[in-house]
């Protein structure tokens, strides 16, 4: 296991930036402002986008509004072929991505309280549920990308520095600081 204690400078005291449930950077104070940076990369890089993140700008927050407005009643298709609405969007109190690009289509974490499951937007076009304008709209922005300021902070750092870190717990690289450092990965 490893220590609670900050990616950058080793210091006990320390602030979480998650990315996914039990996944993200450790900070102190003085480097959260780095944490956010490097997490917020990392999720550009992998085609993931926080509901608080996603109410920040304007046409992702009136797709999600949308949604929510309409949580328990659109639809969504299960595996099997059957249709339900008893669905609802995945609340921004989990530290679960909200919009995730999979087999390349956007999609949304929604839940039915029992089961949790990606569905690309598109799918919401289909039963009326939103307008293919908006979810256009909003794809357009996804794929320009909401993090794509952090990343190329990131990118510009790791030109200046090209070597990889050693962090305890080996598992898989990711940037951080404009370093490529090993870390321990739930995936």
């Amino acid at each position: 296991m490893r220590p609670a204690s900050c990616e950058y400078c080793q210091q006990p005291d320390t602030r979480y930036v998650t990315i996914d449930h039990l996944f993200g950077i450790i900070s102190c104070d003085a480097h959260y402002d780095w944490a956010l940076r490097d997490c917020r990369a990392y999720m550009h890089l992998n085609g993931i986008v926080l509901l608080r993140d996603a109410k920040k700008v304007d046409i992702l927050s009136a797709l999600i509004e949308e949604l929510i407005a309409k949580n328990t009643l659109f639809h969504i298709k299960r595996t099997s072929g059957v249709i339900e609405t008893d669905w609802s969007v995945v609340d921004e109190a989990y530290d679960y991505p909200s919009l995730q690009k999979l087999d390349d289509k956007w999609s949304v974490h929604v839940t039915n309280t029992k089961v949790r499951k990606f569905v690309p937007l598109e799918e919401f076009i289909l039963y009326g549920d939103l307008s293919a304008e908006a979810v256009n709209a909003a794809t357009d922005i996804l794929d320009k990308g909401v993090y794509i300021d952090e990343y190329e902070k990131q990118m510009l750092l790791a030109v200046e520095a090209n070597h990889v870190t050693e962090v305890a717990c080996v598992g898989t690289g990711i940037m951080t600081n404009g370093s490529l450092v090993r870390i321990l990965s739930p995936r």
